[in-house]
């Protein structure tokens, strides 16, 4: 079924069960093979203390909450601030540090019996600290529906999001969640069409390509799984239903670097698109805000830096020039407008473009994959390898690693 938290009670609708790919389901009954085993070697050795798996689920659910939704008070990385708070209940349970407020419910109609009766608040407390509800669920599923964001999270988590925390068994004793994984079912709910099939008609508000949440969960999984090597110590924030045209991660750049340097990876699609011409490809922003564009007062220094950077890596001797292998792009215009300089890379097929500074938009560079590119993730692990100069001229003062 479909779920819907609004910020006056919940609304519960109903949904399709998740569908999905094949290729998702080998890669999904791998992953829950390996946590099965990690919770029996947790079991034997009780090596993880209880204080560890709290700042852990803490952490995957921060990663969770999207990038614009961070309160303005505090950090953006995913370690706890101040004192986290964890309170267990037989239905619920709640994880706050000085930023945020999450809930976690294994069962809908617990949190939807929580919220009548005055125990589930979910606006922000005297704090000012947003509340954040997350679903258990076997199975990734659609649990709220746009617009608004905070409430219901978007999606549920499965045992495959949660695999790498260590959490499962704790969540299953405290709120008789059941992980058990049975392949057998998952074998007839997913069918074995190709990812490329599943760009078509789009029943979303903002014509994003109609996947399952099962599908889109494996899909920006991969890409993680083959970039974040590649990044070391950049923070990752799931972003749904935010913007008009795409669904990902936003991944930025270290707090330690003073830079407010991001990169968006996932899915992109043209908005209000006839639904007979909605078509996905897998899409890269390398961005930053242009000097004195400001989400919070707190980034001016950074943003001050960041000037700095770029004037560096989009010199004619920069690493940009030399991936579009044109010195002046930056002075490319017409009619005395900055606009795009269009380039190719030999090992990339798709459209690539670098945006000079001087159009005072936020993004560097912008790229799409073909929408019939086999595997969008390791095409985005290119990319990012290709940027891998551009990145290392980001350096001022702190390390990017």
């Amino acid at each position: 079924m479909d779920l819907c938290l609004g910020n006056d009670e919940f609304e519960v609708l109903g949904l399709e069960f998740v569908n999905g790919l094949d290729y998702c389901r080998r890669v999904v009954v791998k992953k829950v093979n390996r946590l099965a085993e990690s919770v029996r070697d947790l079991t034997r050795t009780g090596s993880i203390s209880a204080t560890t798996l709290e700042i852990q689920l803490f952490q995957r659910l921060w990663e969770e909450l999207d990038f614009d939704d961070h309160p303005l008070h505090g950090g953006h990385e995913v370690a706890p601030e101040g004192e986290l708070l964890v309170t267990e209940q037989p239905n619920r349970i709640s994880i706050n540090d000085n930023r945020v407020r999450f809930y976690l419910y294994a069962d809908i109609n617990e949190a939807l019996a929580d919220r009548e009766n005055g125990l589930l608040h979910i606006e922000p407390d005297a704090r000012e600290r947003p509340a954040s509800v997350h679903l258990l669920s076997a199975s990734p599923e659609l649990a709220s529906l746009a617009p608004g964001r905070m409430g219901l999270h978007r999606w549920s988590l499965s045992p495959t999001e949660l695999g790498d925390t260590g959490c499962v068994e704790w969540l299953e004793e405290a709120l008789g969640f059941d992980y058990v994984f049975d392949e057998e079912v998952v074998e007839g709910s997913l069918s074995p069409k190709s990812l490329i099939s599943r760009f078509d008609l789009s029943t979303h508000d903002s014509l994003r390509p109609d996947f399952s949440v099962a599908v889109w969960r494996m899909l920006l999984s991969s890409f993680r799984n083959e970039v974040e090597p590649l990044l070391p110590g950049w923070t990752w924030h799931l972003e749904v239903d935010n913007k008009a045209d795409r669904t990902g991660w936003y991944v930025r750049a270290p707090a330690a670097s003073n830079s407010l340097f991001t990169f968006f990876i996932g899915i992109g699609w043209r908005p209000g698109t006839d639904l007979a011409n909605v078509r996905g490809h897998t899409f890269v922003l390398f961005e930053r805000a242009p000097p004195g564009e400001l989400d919070r007062p707190d980034e001016a220094e950074a943003n001050v830096a960041d000037a700095e950077r770029v004037e560096r890596i989009c010199a004619a001797d920069g690493p940009l020039a030399v991936l579009c292998g044109e010195p002046n792009w930056v002075e490319e215009a017409v009619d005395g407008k900055s606009v795009p300089t269009k380039f190719q890379t030999p090992e990339l097929r798709g459209k690539f473009e670098l945006w000079p500074p001087e159009m005072g938009r936020w993004p560097l560079l912008v790229a799409r994959a073909e929408i019939e590119e086999p595997n969008p993730a390791r095409w985005v692990k290119t990319l990012i390898q290709e940027l891998k100069p551009t990145i290392d001229g980001l350096t001022i003062g702190p390390e990017f690693n």
